[in-house]
This record gives structure tokens, sequence and C-alpha cells, in this order.
């Protein structure tokens, strides 16, 4: 069963008020709250426009990074060493590695999008010789049987939506979680923590003293700031201000990287060293 549109009423004197939600088959679901965890590219903002009398509120820019993944299972169970961080720039890409469940993981080439020569890093050739390439990430691919050809993705937007303007909501009873209220470069590893503060700030939300018709309203931009010592669009501007990632197109040349164990700063290397593997790490 899938989601069309939501089903609203006019409120007193106020802004509309979400009920519920239209079902594909025509059926009609009411609801105290409709949560919108439908990701980047929800649709909620057209719903939304499509009964409220005003936009939603966004703020977009494109972070212009192409992103090119596969997917591996371990050979004999285990995961490979880390050799570097999960997290190594090269030159002019950079190597993003992200462990998972069942002995898999999933290796990411991901560069300026104007970056035209590496764009064929989407054919697996190309793909399995820069990382064949890289001595501190080999093993990545050869400790492992792919589960996927190269996925591209581009188009990633930075984007930050409200629900409300000036102090006054464009609707109630609808909740905008983790990338459905704003999203950012997937490299920074936002998106998981975003999602679950939100997920805790709207239970509490939902466990306070009840008022009559009270909108759901997730943290504004000042409490964002406040709270987690960011704003969403301030992801858009650290990532211009990354001069490796974006430099003028040309052909990758290895510069002298070497091989080895792993060597992070002294001040990091307590958090650094154990953050692939321990549960904990993940944890808000």
């Amino acid at each position: 069963m899938g989601v069309t549109g939501l089903v609203a009423r006019a409120g007193r004197n106020g802004p509309t008020q979400v009920t519920g939600v239209v079902c594909d088959g025509g059926e009609r679901l009411s609801a105290d709250v409709v949560v919108d965890a439908m990701g980047r590219r929800s649709p909620m903002p057209g719903w939304i426009a499509g009964v409220a009398s005003a936009a939603v509120a966004e703020e977009a820019e494109d972070s212009g990074f192409v992103y090119y993944t596969r997917f591996f299972r371990s050979h004999g169970g285990g995961l490979p060493p880390f050799r570097s961080g999960p997290l190594t720039p090269i030159g002019t890409f950079t190597v993003l590695v992200l462990p998972s469940d069942n002995d898999t993981w999933s290796v990411t080439l991901y560069t300026s999008a104007g970056d035209q020569p590496l764009k064929r890093l989407r054919h697996r050739e190309q793909w399995e010789a820069v990382l064949r390439a890289c001595p501190a990430h080999v093993q990545w691919l050869e400790g492992g049987e792919p589960l996927t050809e190269v996925l591209p993705m581009g188009g990633i937007v930075d984007r930050f939506r409200r629900l409300v303007v000036d102090g006054r909501p464009l609707v109630t009873g609808v909740a905008l979680l983790g990338d459905a209220w704003s999203c950012t470069n997937p490299s920074a590893g936002r998106g998981m923590t975003l999602g679950l503060l939100h997920a805790r700030h709207l239970r509490d939300a939902r466990e306070a003293p009840a008022r009559a018709c009270p909108p759901v309203r997730l943290p504004s931009r000042r409490r964002c700031r406040r709270r987690w010592r960011t704003t969403p669009m301030s992801f858009a501007r650290s990532s211009r201000r990354a001069p490796a990632w974006r430099r003028p197109a040309r052909c990758w040349r290895a510069r002298g990287w070497r091989s080895g164990p792993w060597r992070s700063p002294p001040s990091t290397s307590r958090c650094a060293r154990p953050a692939p593997t321990a549960p904990s790490c993940w944890r808000c």
C-alpha cells in the first residue's frame, strides 16, 4: 500500500490541519500526526501545496558531488582491516568505506560533478583500477565478493525545509523527520544521527500535555544551532570550502600514497581507531 496525498481540513482562523493520508487505492486513513520519513526526495512538499494555501519554505543548493558506490560481502567472514580512516581524501576524489552487518560493507569513490575524466568511475573496470591503486583501501576490493555493480548517485542537494514561516505554521498535524526536513552531504554521516534526534524530539512532543490541535514542530534553525552547534545550510557552505574535492577537473594520478597501518593524529586516535568496529560508536 502506498500513499498519494493528504487528507486535511481548514483550520478555524488558523492553518490547515492534516488529519490523515490518501492511499493509492483511494482509501483514506485518519491520523493524529502524519510523519514524513520518506527521505531527501520526499513528495510531501507537493502534497502540502495541494491542501494548504502556501508552499513549504525551502532552501536548497546542489552539493556538487557525484558518488560511485559498490557493496561487498566478505569471502570468509569478518571485515578486512582498516588501513586508513573511513573517509579519506586523495587528490581530486575521496574514498568512503562504510562497514555494515552480516559481513558486508560499501566502498564509495566520490568527486566533483564537474570532473569529467572521473565520470568514467561509473564503469566497473575503471572503478576497480582506481581502488587497486590505493594501497590503504585495496583490501576492501580483494577481501570480498561484489554484491552490486557500480551505483552512481548525483544531484545530491543540501536542503532545509520549514513548515513554520514568520512564526506561523503552514499546516498542523505533519512532522518532517531526518532527511525529509534537512538533508546534507552524505559523506558527513549526519543523516542517521539527525533522524534519531528528530524521532526522540517527536516522541517528547507527543508525550507533552495535550493542547487544542497542537502543531508538532521540529527544532527551528535557531534551536538547531544552539543544541547541535550547526545549521542545515552550513553543511552546504562547508562543502563549498573543500578545495581538495572541487579543484578543476584533471586525470587522477597516484601521488606517493603510502601503505601501512593508519596513524591518526594523537588528539583523535582514541576515538578514531575503534570507530569502524565499536558497536557503541554509532549510537546517539
